[in-house]
């Protein structure tokens, strides 16, 4: 009797185990598709502007939406400069807090960071 009741409790155990591992593993896959198509996004932005001619130093893009969400693209130096931090060079959407998530860009247009 004890035995069947450690046996129960142990696949019990295991189930729930694998049904955690399959929840995280597909939140995992979709934070990696936000990602994606955030960056996707703030890469049309950028090439917009590329193609209009811009000089990337330190400087915002705009706002771009994705799911839902508001992004704001600023271009930052590689390392990281003052000039970087300067209001002027800073979305104002972000620093007024109308847009709460941000991606930067180097002048290159490669990702340094999303938040």
């Amino acid at each position: 009797m004890k035995r069947k009741i450690l046996i129960i409790i142990f696949l019990i155990l295991v189930l729930v185990i694998f049904i955690g591992f399959k929840v995280t593993k597909n939140q995992v896959n979709q934070k990696m598709i936000d990602k994606e198509k955030i960056i996707a996004e703030a890469l049309k932005l950028y090439n917009k502007k590329k193609a209009e001619g811009m000089v990337f130093n330190s400087q915002c893009l705009g706002t771009i939406e994705v799911d839902n969400e508001k992004y704001v693209v600023d271009i930052v130096h590689v390392p990281r400069t003052e000039e970087d931090n300067l209001p002027e060079n800073q979305c104002e959407d972000f620093r007024t807090g109308k847009v709460k998530h941000f991606i930067e860009l180097d002048k290159n247009g490669k990702v340094v960071r999303i938040v």
